[in-house]
């Protein structure tokens, strides 16, 4: 490998029209992976969800388990952005640290809940693969760090 290559789980699409087919497959893997799981959800179910083609998945990922990556991708982004957010002081200025864990705990098992055979899929994957362990690892240390700031 060259100097300088940056290696990429998706081949990112540089028209507006490509971002949305790829965010369309996105939540379509997502919806399709809550339903039935992820060794359930094919290809050609997410794609026929999303409006699309088998064509463009692999124009986009190489297979379902680049796509899981990049659903990993997105979640880690989308817990950061949660922690960030429920995290503001402004939003917690005098309430009990109490009923600030218990507003939180409730909050976290709602969204464990709705997502949980993505969590399940991320988890099994990062359990398997040690290149996505770390990911697992990131993902623990940034919610840790967020929850002691």
């Amino acid at each position: 490998m060259q100097a300088g290559t940056e290696l990429q789980w998706v081949k990112r699409p540089v028209q507006q029209r490509s971002q949305q087919t790829l965010e369309r497959i996105l939540q379509a893997a997502e919806e399709r992976i809550a339903e039935v799981g992820f060794e359930g959800a094919t290809i050609a179910d997410i794609v026929k969800r999303a409006d699309s083609s088998v064509g463009a998945f692999y124009t986009r990922f190489k297979d379902k388990d680049a796509l899981l990556r990049c659903l990993l991708d997105r979640f880690v982004e989308e817990v950061s952005v949660t922690v960030d957010s429920s995290l503001r002081p402004e939003l917690w200025q005098g309430v009990e640290f109490e009923e600030v864990c218990r507003h939180l705990i409730h909050f976290m098992m709602r969204m464990m809940r709705q997502r949980a055979l993505l969590i399940k899929a991320i988890a099994d994957a990062t359990m398997q693969d040690a290149e996505l362990g770390g990911f697992r690892a990131q993902l623990i240390e940034r919610t840790a760090l967020g929850l002691r700031a």
